[in-house]
């Protein structure tokens, strides 16, 4: 099964990360404030490559498991762990299911650092999600808050791919081997908004202090791939073009330098448009919409069904309303 080294976004301390599939393996990007070429991350690739394969050669780290419940089970490798952590996974936990639905339960694994990640057995998981909580870091929130919100943020990935899956919308690999965000078959915003919906009050908050947040256009941000998915996808494949990614079995952690507004404007939207649609069609509007998609149906379609919506340009027009209210 999948082993999934995972990190999530915190806008605030302007660090962006994002966590995809490939080749049956984990990948890990971060984006922070300096800028890197593209040749520097080739390099990282190699490097991880080369560090990667030694891990693999190291015993497999021991597991203990702290908090099982319904929808999940957390596990640990490491000292750096919070009491509280169990139960406000069950709170995560609770919101997502009476907002999208039951999902099916998953396996979480702390760990240290980023490479422990591939010496993680995760063959008896369900769906696992595996955390590096020492790459985890902020300026601007307590370590423990931020990585609890980091968990809950990536636990509520992983039941929006499971719950998609337990109501038949299967998760098909990409034909070039390529990687998805989240489940292939859902839209990378729609990934992202169940995702902050899920995290805590401290971290959702901070998302929405940006002074420099720009509103993304409607249809572009209903379309588009999410940014910092779209260029580390650019990368990998120049990387499996000269066969130097090649195994099956590897974890890859690549680090982006970028202070590209762009980025930290798709998870500011994301916090952004979870609001309006409660504040516009209701708690259960983003469910509702997740259920249209595994059915088939388009984001016009849900809008005009569900919400008597027109248009998409109707849509931005209410959302742009929304924003300026809400500064």
């Amino acid at each position: 099964m999948t082993s999934y080294s995972l990190l999530s976004t915190f806008k605030s301390s302007k660090i962006i990360a994002l966590s995809f599939t490939l080749f049956g393996t984990a990948l890990l990007a971060k984006n922070s404030l300096a800028s890197q070429t593209n040749a520097a991350l080739n390099e990282q690739v190699k490097k991880q490559l080369a560090a990667m394969q030694a891990q693999q050669n190291l015993p497999k780290l021991t597991l203990t498991k702290v908090h099982q419940a319904k929808t999940f089970t957390l596990w640990n490798t490491t000292a750096n762990q919070s009491p509280t952590w169990g139960a406000s996974l069950e709170q995560a936990a609770q919101l997502f299911e009476s907002v999208v639905g039951l999902p099916q339960a998953i396996d979480i694994v702390l760990v240290d650092k980023p490479a422990d990640v591939a010496r993680v057995d995760t063959s008896a998981f369900n769906y696992p999600l595996v955390l590096p909580i020492n790459a985890v870091r902020s300026k601007k929130v307590s370590e423990a808050s931020v990585i609890d919100g980091v968990i809950r943020h990536e636990s509520c990935h992983q039941w929006l791919i499971s719950y998609a899956n337990s109501k038949g919308l299967k998760s098909i690999p990409n034909a070039d081997g390529m990687p998805s965000y989240g489940h292939p078959q859902l839209p990378d915003w729609l990934d992202e908004t169940v995702a902050v919906m899920c995290e805590n009050s401290e971290l959702k908050g901070s998302r929405l202090k940006d002074s420099k947040f720009e509103s993304i256009d409607m249809k572009n941000y209903l379309t588009m791939e999410h940014p910092v998915y779209a260029q580390i996808k650019t990368m990998l494949q120049a990387q499996k073009q000269a066969q130097e990614v090649k195994s099956e079995n590897h974890t890859m952690v690549l680090t982006l330098e970028d202070n590209e507004q762009d980025k930290l404007n798709y998870y500011t939207q994301s916090a952004y448009f979870k609001q309006f649609l409660v504040a516009k069609f209701g708690i259960k509007s983003l469910g509702m919409i997740v259920d249209d998609f595994i059915d088939g149906k388009t984001i016009e379609q849900s809008l005009a069904s569900r919400f008597n919506v027109a248009s998409i340009k109707a849509l931005e027009r209410e959302f742009e309303k929304f924003l300026i209210e809400s500064k």
